[in-house]
């Protein structure tokens, strides 16, 4: 199984025995916008059909600890969650049975699109385990409303129901109106920037907004009446004060009035970086030689933008070190560039390139 690496170091953890490789009943339906989950679902089942491949074939099972979270890839039907609080079920790609007695204990959120019967959300919304239900809500190019609004009225009378507004720059101004003609209060949204590939591809959007205002910021919203997933999760409590996806009803109740800081905000631009010089650069500083670790403190001192606004910015590090150097011993890379450019005072860097 694939790691949602946002959710890295937060304490929140996917449920791969509850998700499974099966494809989402949603996908290919249009209702769920720049859907990440259906092209990864490709590479999930490779790296799958590799380790199915082993002499010991192995899953990887829930962590013992951490907020659960179910539905990162695909939608939960209720099926799913019936096989989640009773701790067992089937691995598709065996068939072997797995037992998880702590499963009906542990503390978990639900993320959906809001379009199952609604007498299922009601249920889970009972479970004292259940921390809150995050609906997926888009307002659509055509103005259509996913989940429709008729439906959005009926979830906003669970109070543990938080809807994610899907937002663009576009669409921003249109949920101010959305939430007002169903009653909800702003400390219940938690706005999801959408990062599609055409927005990074234009250094709009994409990772290269975590950090900065969000459209809901732009179009006029107070930061302190709701939450933004616009971060790393192991960054979420500096952007909202808390943990948002384990904020139950009073936390959210109190959201406006809780004296907390303004969330963190960089103007640093993650695509001004050059991987291959910035390498070569550290390589050089480490005396021609530098563990990865080494590499890592390097590139978050010289440029905290990335630890902030780039989850993945640990591998963007390891591609630019192994094509500014040569592999060598104990985990090291060693740079190609002469040696006689280091002085014995100290580290010089080259002249160029």
């Amino acid at each position: 199984m694939s790691t949602n690496l946002k959710m890295a170091g937060a304490g929140l953890v996917p449920c791969p025995e509850v998700e499974q490789l099966r494809p989402c009943v949603l996908f290919g339906k249009g209702l769920c916008p720049e859907c990440y989950a259906e092209p990864l679902l490709k590479l999930r089942l490779a790296t799958s059909r590799r380790r199915r491949s082993t002499p010991n074939h192995r899953h990887e099972g829930t962590a013992r600890r951490g907020l659960i979270r179910l539905g990162t890839y695909r939608e939960i039907l209720p099926d799913d969650y019936a096989a989640f609080k009773a701790g067992e079920g089937v691995w598709d790609c065996c068939g072997a049975r797995w037992l998880r007695p702590d499963f009906p204990n542990r503390s978990y959120f639900l993320i959906s699109r809001g379009l199952l019967p609604l007498s299922f959300y009601e249920r889970v919304a009972l479970d004292p385990r259940c921390v809150n239900i995050q609906i997926s809500t888009d307002i659509l190019p055509t103005g259509a409303v996913v989940p429709p609004e008729d439906r959005l009225v009926e979830l906003a009378r669970i109070p543990k129901v938080i809807f994610r507004a899907k937002s663009t720059g576009e669409n921003a101004p249109l949920f101010g109106p959305l939430f007002d003609r169903i009653a909800v209060q702003a400390g219940r949204v938690m706005e999801t920037p959408l990062r599609s590939r055409v927005m990074e591809t234009k250094l709009v959007e994409g990772h290269f907004a975590y950090g900065r205002e969000t459209p809901l910021q732009k179009a006029g919203w107070d930061w302190r009446t709701f939450l933004r997933c616009n971060t790393a999760c192991a960054d979420c409590v500096k952007e909202n004060g808390l943990l948002a996806c384990a904020a139950r009803p009073a936390a959210l109740r109190g959201l406006a009035t809780r004296a907390r800081a303004p969330p963190p905000r960089h103007t640093l631009r993650l695509d001004a970086i050059g991987w291959a010089s910035e390498a070569k650069a550290c390589i050089a500083d480490h005396g021609g030689r530098v563990t990865v670790t080494e590499a890592y403190a390097w590139f978050a001192e010289r440029h905290p933008e990335l630890v902030v606004g780039k989850p993945s910015w640990q591998f963007k590090v390891r591609v630019a070190l192994q094509r500014a150097g040569r592999s060598g011993e104990r985990g090291e890379w060693v740079g190609e560039v002469p040696l006689e450019t280091f002085s014995p005072e100290g580290v010089t860097r080259p002249a160029s390139g």
